[in-house]
């Protein structure tokens, strides 16, 4: 008899980007995966996701802060 076994993978990003004009155009300096888990509740979810901002923002801060990375002429991130 055969059996198959499904596997089904959630996972959200978050992500830094840098501004420009166009909606989610901008280039990006870092991400954070934030697995979503059985039973997860909106509620829960959105906790994990804020954590992970609380993560990621400040270290986008400081690397364009302390010139760690630049954007090119075409917009492309340079890291330092």
């Amino acid at each position: 008899m055969l059996s198959s076994v499904v596997l089904v993978v959630c996972v959200l990003y978050v992500s830094v980007m840098l501004l420009q004009e166009e909606v989610d155009c901008g280039a990006i300096l870092l991400q954070e995966a934030v697995n979503v888990v059985h039973g997860d509740t909106e509620l829960s979810l959105s906790e994990r996701v804020k954590l992970a901002e609380h993560r990621v923002f400040p270290r986008a801060l400081e690397l364009v802060a302390s010139g760690a990375v630049t954007l090119d002429d075409h917009g492309k991130v340079v890291w330092h």
